[in-house]
């Protein structure tokens, strides 16, 4: 039992190792590429160039933020210090929101990004940052490994039917009862 618990310790921390050097490349990449854009901003006089590298210094921030957000997310979910702000929310909102949110990386991606928001969807009950992030890295991964071309990634919501055969499934998520979250993504040949 020593030689299985020393060979899971070697495990552990080959995978601990593989993490920060891919945390490690994931965060200087971000930083390489708004140090380039900010050497060619000095230089550039074209006020449309500007404005494109300007917008990519952005984009590119928000990806940097993104990580940021997910290991301060990994590192507070692994010491158990995440704590829940439930409040009802208009899931539709939020999805608007999100959905707006990943538009132009879905055209640039030349993915078809559509939005189907049900009727008399209930507010549910959540912690509004915790699912903007969760559905934002959600839709942000669909449109990225969607096709190049013709992909299409879509968000829906929809009531549930709330019959009898039903029931087992609403008392297990009764924190959603009364809505589905949907993403659906479609490859188009």
């Amino acid at each position: 039992d020593l030689d299985k618990a020393f060979n899971e310790l070697k495990d552990l921390d080959r995978y601990k190792s593989d993490i920060i050097s891919n945390v490690s490349h994931e965060l200087r990449t971000p930083i390489t590429i708004i140090s380039g854009v900010l050497e060619l901003l000095d230089d550039e006089e074209d006020l449309e160039n500007r404005k494109q590298l300007i917008k990519m210094a952005h984009e590119t921030l928000g990806r940097q933020n993104r990580i940021v957000e997910d290991l301060i997310a990994a590192t507070s979910f692994r010491e158990n210090k995440i704590e829940l702000n439930l409040e009802p929310i208009s899931i539709g909102s939020l999805l608007s929101l999100v959905y707006n949110q990943n538009k132009a990386n879905a055209k640039e991606k030349n993915v078809n990004l559509s939005l189907k928001i049900g009727e008399d969807i209930p507010p549910i009950y959540v912690d509004f940052k915790q699912l903007e992030h969760a559905l934002k890295d959600i839709i942000h991964n669909a449109i990225k490994f969607s096709k190049e071309s013709g992909g299409t990634v879509i968000i829906e919501t929809k009531s549930i039917d709330r019959s009898e055969e039903h029931t087992s499934e609403l008392q297990s998520h009764s924190f959603i009862s009364y809505a589905v979250f949907c993403l659906k993504k479609k490859n188009t040949k």
